[in-house]
């Protein structure tokens, strides 16, 4: 829920999500108090006002209600707390597709909640993919996905409001899967030309299943249908080549690839960062090759070190 209060009221642990404010940092549509010194910028700053988002940080009542510290606040949500609460709004995102239901407003809501958890911990969605647990491979996918497209768009430096919607994009390429049997999706033996031909129709059946939502982003749509493009033309479902496929696809192709080959599934083990990147390497017919070097120094940045021995084989 937003709320617009006196900017005096502002208070650490609270999400400033007025776009007017100047970005103390780069994240989505906003970012959580979490430092005195964030907070004394706000509290400078020419504005009257301020708009907090309560769904993403402490209202002024929760506040005012509080006992506890507000730093104590933010340390009491863990990870692994965020985490929770971001799939519990996968969960039903996705339980509302398979009856036929497409919310950019649901979808807008669960990328929020992924990235407060990214917020608390930057590697916690990967780390995620690379264990085996009770979650939905493709929820997990799909989670860990839009945390990579979003994360990997602000180190491009692109604006707030366009990496908000890559996320959406990130969590929804995959949702044309739900069609498919889960003895495809966790089939270990080669496919046969018949559940190739299935896979193959995901991505249409997905754009088609978001198009009934008229509020849905041409970018989240463009993602889902030609997540599976190649810059050399022998990609699905269309064959597009270079310069026909936009920046927001490139992201998301590359985020996917490398999401699938670092994450744990039925058919195989969990990649190796460095493994994932020399992999990559060899496709670059497939991927741009400036935006792949930068995806690699993201990767360094960010992941560097949970791997660090392997990573830095191949950086």
């Amino acid at each position: 829920m937003l709320k617009r209060i006196e900017r005096r009221n502002a208070k650490l642990g609270m999400f400033i999500h007025d776009p007017h404010l100047p970005r103390l940092d780069r994240w989505v549509g906003g970012f959580l108090l979490t430092t005195n010194q964030d907070l004394e910028r706000v509290q400078r700053s020419n504005l009257e006002t301020v708009v907090i988002d309560t769904g993403l940080g402490m209202d002024v009542e929760d506040y005012r209600a509080s006992t506890t510290a507000p730093t104590v606040w933010l340390q009491s949500e863990s990870h692994i707390d965020l985490l929770g609460a971001a799939k519990a709004r996968v969960r039903a995102l996705f339980a509302d597709a398979r009856l036929g239901v497409s919310s950019f407003d649901e979808a807008d809501s669960a990328v929020r909640a992924i990235y407060r958890s990214i917020l608390a911990d930057p590697t916690a969605l990967i780390e995620m993919s690379r264990v085996k647990d009770d979650e939905d491979d493709l929820q997990r996918h799909s989670m860990a996905v839009s945390g990579l497209m979003m994360q990997f768009a602000e180190f491009l430096d692109l604006a707030p409001p366009t990496v908000q919607v890559l996320g959406v994009g990130g969590l929804l390429h995959d949702i044309g899967k739900i069609y498919l049997s889960s003895d495809i999706l966790a089939k270990t033996a080669a496919l046969t030309e018949e559940e190739r031909n299935a896979i193959a129709l995901h991505p249409q059946r997905g754009h088609d299943l978001l198009a009934q939502d008229p509020t849905m982003p041409e970018l989240v749509l463009d993602i889902c249908l030609h997540h599976h493009e190649k810059l050399n033309g022998a990609g699905y479902p269309h064959g597009l080549k270079a310069g026909e496929i936009s920046l927001a696809v490139q992201i998301a192709t590359l985020c996917d690839v490398y999401e699938a080959l670092t994450s744990k599934r039925s058919y195989k083990p969990a990649w190796s960062s460095a493994d994932a990147l020399s992999s990559m390497s060899q496709t670059l017919d497939y991927f741009d090759e400036e935006l792949f070097n930068q995806f690699r120094l993201f990767v360094k940045q960010t992941f560097f070190n949970q791997d660090t021995k392997n990573t830095a084989a191949c950086l």
